[in-house]
């Protein structure tokens, strides 16, 4: 933040140009909306202190850093950002074109420049598709499953990284004004069909909290809370029936949207 609010005592009346990243984690559609949030995030920055909107030419997630080393569990963290140019008007010089036959004078137009034109009106926002345009075709009682969303670990709290999923899933609501659907958690790595221990209020509720939190996300934002319920189901529904990787936890931990109508 003592970046952004340094360019924000420095900028003037200059223009920006916004462009967010994310690192090779996830799918591609999930990068695109993670690269979207953080550039968003930025230009909301800034225009809480004071930088113009105008100003802001172009804010606009370009995805996932393209890497050839991608072994890494925990991604490449320099990709997950967000990059600020600033715009600067370069003066041309004029080019005598052409002397007027009687007065002498000359005719002066500008040279061309080299610089793209930039128009106008300039998108804000790539628009990507919704991972969540498939729940508008579910019938009741089918289910789609949530990938790449990610809680604090042992916490109900989503990572801020993950916020940007969520508000793809409320676009999704909030268009589709008959869609009611209900969240499920799912934890791994136990033994038996439990649920696992919320370090947050110290009782095994884990994946029924993490489903509550998704709901209540929904609910602030303006869903109407007869379209939401939310259940938890500790390990009693694994994809894996025995985990012997991290892979196959990854499948058990999830989080999943039942269509109760459409």
């Amino acid at each position: 933040m003592v970046r952004l609010d340094s360019l924000t005592n420095t900028i003037g009346n200059r223009n920006l140009l916004i462009y967010g990243y994310a690192d090779y984690l996830g799918n591609e559609p999930a990068n695109e909306v993670l690269a979207n949030g953080r550039a968003e995030n930025v230009r909301k920055y800034l225009m809480d202190k004071k930088i113009s909107d105008k100003q802001i030419l172009i804010c606009a997630g370009i995805g996932e850093v393209n890497r050839t080393n991608r072994n890494g569990k925990e991604g490449y963290p320099k990709d997950r950002r967000v990059s600020i140019f600033i715009k600067r008007d370069r003066k041309i010089a004029p080019t005598i074109t052409s002397i007027h036959p009687v007065s002498g004078m000359q005719k002066l137009t500008p040279a061309k420049s080299s610089l793209p034109v930039i128009p106008k009106t300039l998108p804000t926002k790539i628009s990507v598709p919704s991972r969540f345009d498939e729940l508008t075709e579910l019938k009741p009682n089918q289910v789609l499953r949530i990938e790449n969303i990610h809680f604090q670990p042992g916490r109900h709290f989503v990572t801020k990284e993950s916020e940007p999923i969520l508000n793809e899933l409320f676009e999704t609501l909030k268009n589709n004004e008959n869609l009611v659907i209900r969240i499920e958690g799912h934890v791994c790595c136990m033994q038996g069909d439990g649920d696992a221990l919320d370090q947050d209020t110290q009782l095994f509720e884990l994946s029924q909290n993490r489903a509550k939190y998704i709901c209540l996300y929904l609910i602030t934002k303006g869903i109407k809370k007869e379209r939401l319920s939310f259940a938890g189901f500790g390990k009693s529904h694994p994809i894996v029936a025995v985990e012997l990787s991290e892979d196959d936890a990854k499948q058990n931990r999830r989080v999943e949207i039942r269509v109760l109508r459409n």
